[in-house]
């Protein structure tokens, strides 16, 4: 991972995205590393539980998004259901409704 974190920094126009489900702890069932194409990072992470209630598991990736935002001092976050992660942040924007 952190050969694909170096390659995103150093090529920041190159826009990728790199799924890891392997080897993951607790509740997280996979993550994804977005470069965009205009030298943005997304880090995201699918935190469904198969027994739960649709809720339940937006209830706990509210909790996970505000960590994570305070963690990382990102300045935007989304909770996106079943969606690519897009490509650059007018099209975050657009997903998330921003004017």
């Amino acid at each position: 991972m952190t050969e694909v974190i170096d390659y995103g920094i150093t090529h920041p126009n190159h826009g990728f995205a790199f799924y890891i489900s392997d080897h993951l702890k607790g509740k997280i069932t996979g993550i994804i590393l977005k470069f965009t194409y205009d030298g943005k990072f997304i880090f995201g992470l699918s935190v469904e539980e198969k027994n739960t209630q649709l809720q339940d598991n937006y209830e706990l990736a509210q909790k996970i998004a505000k960590e994570m935002a305070e963690l990382t001092v990102s300045y935007k976050t989304a909770i996106q259901l079943e969606y690519a992660p897009p490509d650059d942040e007018d099209e975050f924007d657009e997903i998330q409704n921003v004017k």
